[in-house]
């Protein structure tokens, strides 16, 4: 599948590296595939404008991954080499979202896929958040009664 962005943008990145979903209904797979690319870009652009920051530690909480999936799972081989969390957090340090147990992380630009996807699910709740308080400033009322 061809990509349709400019070979340095960030959508091509997510256009190479990100999942993606369609509606067979209305869009064809590279469609679905390029409007993810350009959701994740936009959620990533949102996160630095905004200051938001990632924090990444260690997360080795289920221990070993082949004892906790068992022998016949993806890991019957081999463990990964990295396991940790990711923490997306606002200008003040408060906790917009996490994710944890994610394996090798570093390799192939995974990093960037997990943070894009943090900030397009806080994106999506901060313009909520945006939309309900202009809509009680609008009804003329008070927070208290909403």
């Amino acid at each position: 599948m061809k990509n349709p962005f400019p070979a340095q943008s960030l959508e091509s990145f997510f256009f190479i590296h990100a999942g993606y979903s369609y509606d067979p209904k209305k869009e064809t797979r590279k469609q679905g595939r390029a409007r993810c690319a350009s959701e994740l870009a936009t959620a990533a652009r949102y996160a630095r404008k905004h200051d938001w920051w990632y924090e990444w530690e260690p997360d080795w909480s289920i221990g070993s991954h082949r004892d906790f999936y068992g022998a016949d799972s993806a890991y019957a081989d081999r463990e990964p080499d990295t396991c940790e969390s990711c923490i997306l957090r606002d200008s003040n340090d408060n906790v917009l979202g996490s994710l944890g147990c994610i394996d090798d992380a570093a390799v192939g630009g995974y990093r960037r896929v997990i943070e894009a996807e943090l900030a397009l699910e806080a994106m999506h709740e901060a313009e909520h958040k945006r939309d309900q308080v202009a809509a009680v400033v609008e009804a003329g009322l008070d927070h208290g009664e909403v």
